[in-house]
């Protein structure tokens, strides 16, 4: 199979809060290889990269296609990311297989109740097996187990925030369990200081509901690697000769 990477099936939110007026154009990164870039921030020299990209579920969505598409960026420059579903895998694991990604889902994964108290446990087992140097977390589900992590066995973690959406609807129906859910995100990204934002709407939104320092904030918007050129080419003059025969019509 071909392991050029997919494109997600629905873009993040660019829209819906507007960027602040008085805030000067910031600097950003984008595309693929910034995002992989960034989740092998600095470490020592002489330290071999091993990344570990955590998120609840390998089920196919925007976000996890674009961590499989970060995991094949990662491997274009060398590092050899494990993708690891700490709640369950999902319909994606083949994609990341075919891919040659190395993914883990640990046996029980924490799936609700009181079983998801295993999943720090579970997580450090995994770092020391794999020789995991740098973790990134996406979406908020992973950002408290990162934070934990983080601060249990002082592996360097970067969170990605995909959505508008900071936490997941439950919490609209059970606005203590949102409430709570927004005061762990909170705690956890400020802990762990360095976050990404896919879109400006994001970034405001973790300053406005979730506190998050700008100065902690990054903005990567996600991207593809640009095709070659040749591919380019070809498909432009596809798409020329499709428009001439319409005309003809």
């Amino acid at each position: 199979m071909d392991n050029a990477p997919v494109a997600p099936k629905n873009a993040s939110a660019t829209s819906g809060f507007a960027r602040r007026r008085r805030d000067p154009p910031r600097p950003r990164k984008t595309g693929l290889l910034a995002a992989a870039s960034a989740a092998v921030f600095t470490l020592p020299g002489d330290t071999v990269v091993r990344p570990m990209l955590l998120l609840n579920n390998l089920d196919i969505g925007g976000a996890e296609v674009a961590v499989l598409n970060l995991a094949i960026g990662l491997m274009a420059l060398g590092c050899k990311p494990l993708v690891y579903g700490w709640r369950r895998g999902g319909a994606l694991e083949a994609r990341f297989r075919d891919a040659g990604v190395e993914i883990d889902v640990p046996p029980e994964p924490g799936r609700g109740g009181w079983r998801r108290l295993a999943v720090p446990r579970l997580l450090a087992q995994a770092v020391e097996q794999h020789g995991i140097t740098v973790l990134h977390a996406h979406l908020s589900d992973s950002v408290t187990w990162a934070a934990l992590l983080q601060s249990r066995v002082g592996v360097p973690c970067v969170v990605s925030h995909h959505t508008t959406d900071l936490i997941d609807t439950v919490g609209i129906n059970r606005p203590l369990y949102g409430w709570a859910r927004r005061r762990l995100l909170s705690a956890s990204s400020r802990a762990i200081g360095r976050n990404i934002a896919v879109s400006d709407a994001v970034r405001d939104k973790l300053i406005d509901q979730a506190g998050i320092p700008e100065h902690q904030i990054v903005v990567i918007e996600n991207g593809l690697p640009q095709p070659p050129a040749d591919q380019v080419a070809s498909a432009c003059a596809e798409r020329r000769a499709r428009d001439t025969r319409r005309r003809r019509l």
